[in-house]
């Protein structure tokens, strides 16, 4: 799955240049969590533009902003079965910038934090869905969720699932929603499964904190010391 994830060394630059586009600056941060708004890149109306989104899916249809379940992620394998998540699928794909993203691993009864990112710690983009749900008073929230797929081999001892990291040949396919819907499939199995990972510090799961700190390397000496927030 995905519950956290850094923003903290992401240049627009290499979105600008993949996408052919101008963009906005991509906020830094290192502690990205659910329920906050963070940068989304759609390409809506032939536009391709970043944008502040809230991660947690509230679908068009909800009754209203704050339903019981907004979703942070979505199973690719399950994504064109689901009502909530097909026609999103066809129209409404979108990437998610970062540079790497934690995930826990569970031994016992502790939670052990790892950072988990690309060789080279370049930045990246997460495959995502996106909506728009509207008030009658036109308020709008513009809301996504990260597509997962099974983990790489290398990290499945830490989970069994992982977001879908896309590689830069398939950002122009995946935002363009005329891109046909057969190719979609290929694209979400296509994912890059080259990440490594290191130990990081418990400072990570309260979610006030942020800075580089909570990706720095830490060796965990003792696992029985975890106190998961």
């Amino acid at each position: 799955m995905c519950g956290r994830y850094s923003t903290g060394k992401v240049s627009k630059k290499k979105f600008e240049d993949n996408l052919s586009t101008k963009l906005e600056t991509i906020p830094s941060k290192y502690n990205v969590a659910p329920g906050q708004d963070n940068p989304v890149i759609t390409k809506d109306n032939g536009v391709t533009a970043l944008s502040s989104m809230h991660w947690g899916l509230v679908p068009n249809w909800a009754k209203n902003p704050n339903p019981k379940i907004k979703p942070i992620n979505a199973r690719a394998e399950t994504l064109s079965e689901k009502p909530s998540f097909k026609d999103l699928l066809l129209k409404k794909r979108c990437l998610v910038p970062a540079d790497g993203y934690f995930e826990w691993q569970v031994t016992g009864t502790n939670k052990i934090p790892h950072y988990i990112h690309l060789p080279d710690m370049s930045a990246f983009a997460f495959a995502g869905i996106w909506d728009n749900w509207k008030g009658d008073d036109h308020d709008s929230l513009f809301s996504y969720t990260i597509i997962t797929t099974k983990a790489a081999e290398p990290i499945q001892y830490i989970h069994h699932r992982m977001p879908v990291i896309l590689p830069e040949k398939h950002w122009q396919k995946w935002l363009d929603p005329s891109s046909p819907s057969r190719s979609l499939p290929g694209i979400l199995q296509d994912a890059r499964n080259d990440c490594i990972h290191r130990t990081v510090s418990d400072l990570v799961n309260k979610v006030s904190n942020d800075g580089a700190e909570l990706i720095a390397a830490v060796t965990r000496k003792r696992q029985d010391e975890f106190d998961f927030i």
